[in-house]
């Protein structure tokens, strides 16, 4: 019976940890979605810069209200820069991902916890606020992530010998065939 329990605890905290993983993954979509859209305002203000340096003060986007002054376009460029190298531009890119997935997992307590609650239900399933013998109170689980979701959780056990007995299906197959 330890057997038993010990294969739900390491099945729970399998779960626990895959469920972490999928926060860290999570970031590490939110971090790529960030960094795409600095590179395409990169991409914009150097084209800016290079129509600036070459004397063509006009662009051509319509909804453009970047300043025409050369070295306030080389300090925006400076700054994505600097915040693509935070995220992890370039060949600091698995280190990024890396540090994301390390991040979410050494600070488990805060992007995956659990708290207690118990609630009373009748056996026609309406709440009830007092318990009594047609409305117990039953223990609940309640799994919270730093997403912002909410699992219920309700662990139960079943008795082995209250178990059906295991059927021997070649046998039943060999009685069928002849």
């Amino acid at each position: 019976m330890a057997l038993l329990g010990e294969r739900r605890s390491n099945a729970t905290e399998r779960r626990a940890f895959d469920h972490l993983l999928a926060l860290a993954l999570g970031g590490i979509a939110t971090a790529f979605a960030e960094r795409g859209n600095l590179e395409r305002e990169r991409s914009v203000l150097r084209r800016k810069r290079t129509a600036l340096a070459a004397g063509r003060w006009g662009f051509d986007e319509a909804n453009d209200s970047a300043p025409a002054d050369p070295r306030l376009v080389q300090q925006q460029l400076q700054d994505i820069d600097a915040q693509l190298s935070a995220l992890g531009a370039g060949a600091g890119l698995l280190a990024a991902n890396l540090g994301i997935v390390v991040a979410v997992l050494m600070s488990a307590e805060r992007n995956f916890w659990q708290t207690h609650r118990s609630l009373i239900v009748d056996r026609m399933g309406v709440k009830q606020t007092q318990v009594s013998a047609l409305a117990p109170e039953i223990g609940l689980t309640v799994l919270h992530n730093a997403a912002g979701h909410n699992l219920v959780a309700r662990v139960g056990s079943i008795r082995r010998e209250a178990l059906p007995p295991q059927r021997d299906l070649l046998r039943e197959a060999e009685r069928y065939l002849g």
